[in-house]
């Protein structure tokens, strides 16, 4: 009587749809973990896994009618056939619903490539503030990140590379349960920066002073970008005979010009004086004032496309005297890759007997 009874029981439709109903929650949890917990919970395929595979089972057993007896061991038939069950699989649907829906979730991936490796400092920005502090991401860091709970709505998010510099900002849609992985620092375009150096003329060579308590003119520098707002314009007062790096702004520049650009620059205009015919005797000693305190003056980014305007004034000390415009030149930017420009600065012509 018993078994006729229980045979029924184990492989009604109710116990069956039951079981899949439990088998399907069990893929959607683990799909959950792996998708926003993967930097926290390890082994959540294998687990999840082995219950799934473990529910499948017990279905094909019961479709084949060799589920066995009903008895002690048999738990699991007794767990699903029971008025409890729908309770209990419909409050684990709602959770594993609402989980779905308002968790989303960001993580950095280290993914180098044949450009460099090392550690990478990365910002994370939402709109104008960061979304939390800045990553530190090393070539054993598999996923650095967090979930993110009751995120709603639609918004970009903008990724960037502070340190080292030379990497373009990424932005990447941030939206309701969605989950965002990004490879650091492979899939990054590099940053579009040019290094100007200004250099002296052989004009200005013999009129710019040294230091800045030199008698004679005063000399001022007026970096503009075209179309840029009057309050970012880049003034070097006074001038002295040096070099002066611009282009781009305070950390780039600062890591475009280390020592090995400097040295380079020298040598470039080590042989822009050979052109200019210096004798032996006074290139060493010019080339001595030009690179004895190199000036670096950072200024807005530039892109292809902008015009900088470049513009020299000798200044009187004399009352009333009036700026005279000395140089006026105009450096157009086309590449949309990092380039170099070296900016030889040549005076007007003047007026007979103006002033030098």
């Amino acid at each position: 009587m018993n078994e006729t009874a229980a045979a029924p029981v184990a492989r009604s439709a109710g116990y069956r749809w039951r079981l899949l109903w439990f088998v399907v929650l069990v893929v959607l949890a683990t799909l959950w973990f792996e998708r926003h917990l993967k930097a926290y919970v390890s082994q959540t395929a294998i687990v999840g896994g082995t219950v799934t595979l473990f529910g499948l089972w017990k279905l094909v057993l019961d479709a084949l009618g060799v589920a066995g007896e009903k008895g002690p061991a048999d738990w699991l038939r007794r767990a699903f056939t029971s008025a409890r069950a729908p309770g209990y699989l419909g409050f684990f649907t709602l959770l594993i619903g609402t989980l779905w829906v308002c968790t989303s979730s960001i993580y950095l991936t280290y993914d180098s490539d044949s450009r460099g490796s090392g550690s990478y400092r990365v910002e994370i920005w939402q709109g104008n503030r960061l979304l939390r502090p800045a990553e530190e991401l090393n070539p054993h860091d598999k996923f650095v990140g967090q979930p993110y709970f009751f995120h709603f709505g639609r918004e970009d998010l903008e990724f960037r590379i502070a340190k080292p510099v030379g990497y373009e900002p990424k932005k990447v849609p941030w939206n309701m349960g969605s989950q965002i992985t990004v490879p650091v620092p492979y899939t990054w375009e590099p940053l579009e920066l040019h290094l100007v150096k200004i250099v002296p003329g052989k004009d200005f060579l013999h009129s710019l002073p040294t230091t800045a308590t030199s008698p004679g003119l005063r000399y001022r520098l007026v970096l503009a970008q075209e179309g840029a707002d009057p309050d970012d314009v880049v003034v070097v007062e006074p001038l002295l005979k040096t070099v002066v790096f611009t282009g781009m702004p305070e950390i780039e520049l600062a890591a475009a010009t280390g020592d090995a650009v400097v040295e380079s620059t020298r040598v470039e205009v080590e042989r822009m004086l050979l052109r200019m015919n210096t004798t032996d005797e006074t290139r060493p000693e010019i080339l001595e004032q030009l690179f004895a305190s190199v000036a670096k003056r950072p200024i807005g980014r530039l892109v292809a496309g902008d015009k900088l305007r470049i513009r020299v004034y000798s200044i009187s000390s004399a009352p009333g005297a009036q700026p005279v415009l000395k140089a006026d030149q105009m450096l157009e930017f086309k590449d949309r890759k990092a380039t170099t420009h070296v900016v030889t600065l040549e005076k007007l012509p003047q007026p007979a007997g103006g002033t030098p």
